[in-house]
């Protein structure tokens, strides 16, 4: 969770980054917030739709959730 409050801090003052974002995604996961990592990872996917790996894990969780 601190690291994900890092992480938002940097992108406050940084603006977008991919890797910040999808960084914050897979903190949520390894917490077990599987819906604010699939709004955080949405979010990367919908800057740059060309991430295959995150495009395919995405589409995985909302089959199992």
């Amino acid at each position: 969770e601190e690291a994900i409050s890092f992480y938002k801090e940097y992108l406050s003052h940084a603006g977008t980054n991919l890797n910040i974002l999808n960084s914050i995604g897979k903190c949520y996961y390894r917490l077990g917030n599987i819906k604010e990592a699939l709004i955080t990872w949405e979010k990367s996917l919908e800057i740059n739709s060309n991430q295959k790996a995150l495009k395919k894990l995405v589409d995985q969780l909302k089959r199992k959730n």
